[in-house]
């Protein structure tokens, strides 16, 4: 029996009209609040069946909610639900204990199936997502979109990294770039930092590995 809903999306439009939704349909108490730091709040003290959050916030998005939120109540039912397309973050969800997955465009029916689903301990995520799951290479190439992503690799990083893989040395990466070497050389630690490794080979292999560069050796060595 579900006792309580949080909704939490920063459009008060859609979140009071969800809000009402639910409590007509579920006949439970159903708060709302527009930041997932209100939402961390209203955990004080609190404790509630299921979380809807929107993935699409300002200052905390709905991963990074779901995280924290799972540390506070581990048992805690989360959907994430969104306008936008969310397949390339569907790893990085199911990590956070997000439970199921939903288009903002749902119907009513499809709202209640997935809550209902949630509570009987059933995960819910569409159909088009669970058909793209089986293609192949589907999940290495969102993992590595997560990466990126979760990385926030700018675009003076990759081309810097393309540079390291092309085979340039410090000196000519600054001469490429009109940078001091030292300048290069500081910003190529800081990349060692950021994936955690040691040497110009390992961060050559990683850049190549998740598809951050094209590998320019391959291409020459196939022509």
């Amino acid at each position: 029996m579900i006792k309580s809903i949080l909704v939490v999306d920063d459009h008060p439009t859609v979140g009071y009209g969800t809000k009402a939704i639910l409590e007509r349909s579920f006949n439970c108490h159903v708060a709302y609040v527009m930041s997932g730091k209100q939402a961390i709040e209203s955990f004080q003290g609190q404790r509630y069946d299921i979380v809807l959050c929107d993935y699409m916030m300002p200052v905390m998005d709905g991963i990074s909610l779901a995280r924290k939120l799972k540390v506070m109540q581990p048992d805690l039912k989360i959907m994430m639900y969104s306008g936008y397309e969310l397949d390339h973050h569907y790893n990085a969800m199911m990590e956070a204990g997000v439970n199921a997955i939903l288009n903002k465009e749902c119907s009513v029916e499809e709202l209640e199936t997935a809550i209902t689903y949630l509570m009987r301990g059933y995960s819910f995520l569409p159909s088009t997502l669970i058909n793209k799951l089986r293609l192949p290479g589907f999940l290495s190439s969102v993992r590595d979109s997560e990466l990126h992503h979760e990385l926030k690799f700018d675009e003076e990083d990759i081309q810097l990294l393309q540079g390291i893989v092309n085979g340039y040395s410090n000196k000519e990466l600054a001469q490429l770039h009109n940078r001091s070497q030292r300048a290069v050389e500081y910003h190529i630690t800081k990349l060692y930092n950021k994936v955690n490794v040691r040497s110009r080979m390992q961060l050559m292999r990683f850049a190549i590995m998740h598809q951050l560069v094209h590998d320019d050796m391959e291409q020459k060595q196939s022509v």
